[in-house]
């Protein structure tokens, strides 16, 4: 009963101090009445969806999905000269790379409150439409990380893709699943060309660890071309170490060769960023 006590007294103190915060819009600009609560001062404002966002300075809260702040509060005292620093705080590029912005918008495909409608007001107009194999309209929203996939006007599948870091090193890897038996572990990758150039090879450097994270081995695998522009091909490295004791598997760097002789490499946050996750696998 003593800690219930001094939770609720915890709480209690919480929200007393809570109501007494002012809050301003992003231009510095007070906004004329005392902040009793985020949802009163959303329907205050006419605002309905937002993501809170914290920062050692005070509190931010921007449109649903995006990096558009719309009012904020400081923790202690009022200081408008931090207001810059809240504002950058936050990292909305980390942000849609994450299971976390994967996860809201499947929530909302879920509720079936993600409509075509809501994402033009929240992103704007897509960067690219068109139709898949399977007749179902596709949006795409390369500033946000998201390819958007409807049934009439409601979305009903997401993507989340790295689309400036793909755009960057042309190359994306679509899918990559590591394999293996009791005694081997290996690996399946696809990649995508997607520069104005023929690869020729790819040297893709490999790191099998056991399952307390300790380096089983580490070697070099060729994928051989040639994988043409805007083109993919899959590659199945079964059997790349073996033990019994292997349990993971992560690419630590890969080195392109194309048919021109020139030649690219990746490290291995590169590679991380051109992987197009399923993250519903993650759930």
């Amino acid at each position: 009963m003593k800690k219930i006590s001094l939770l609720a007294g915890f709480i209690a103190a919480h929200f007393i101090c809570f109501a007494q915060f002012t809050a301003y819009y992003p231009s510095g600009k007070k906004i004329p009445y005392k902040l009793s609560s985020i949802n009163n001062m959303k329907d205050s404002l006419g605002i309905k969806d937002v993501d809170v966002v914290d920062n050692p300075y005070g509190t931010v809260l921007y449109k649903k999905l995006t990096n558009v702040p719309v009012f904020l509060f400081f923790h202690k005292r009022d200081d408008l000269t931090k207001l810059p620093l809240m504002l950058k705080a936050y990292d909305y590029q980390k942000h849609i790379n994450s299971y976390s912005y994967y996860y809201d918008i499947k929530k909302m495909i879920d509720s079936g409150v993600l409509t075509k409608s809501y994402l033009i007001n929240s992103f704007g107009q897509p960067t690219s439409k068109y139709l898949n194999d399977d007749n179902q309209e596709v949006w795409i929203f390369k500033k946000n990380n998201a390819r958007i996939k409807f049934n009439d006007t409601i979305a009903n599948q997401v993507d989340i893709i790295n689309y400036k870091t793909i755009d960057t090193h042309k190359l994306a890897i679509t899918d990559f699943s590591v394999t293996g038996e009791d005694y081997s572990i290996g690996f399946d990758i696809t990649f995508s060309n997607l520069s104005t150039k023929t690869i020729k090879y790819l040297y893709i450097n490999v790191t099998a660890k056991n399952p307390v994270k300790d380096v089983v081995g580490t070697k070099m695998v060729r994928a051989i071309g040639p994988i043409k522009p805007n083109e993919s091909s899959l590659y199945n490295f079964e059997n790349t170490f073996f033990s019994s004791t292997a349990e993971y598997l992560h690419i630590n760097s890969i080195k392109i060769q194309y048919m021109d002789g020139s030649v690219k490499l990746l490290t291995k946050s590169q590679v991380d960023s051109i992987k197009i996750t399923d993250w519903s696998r993650v759930e």
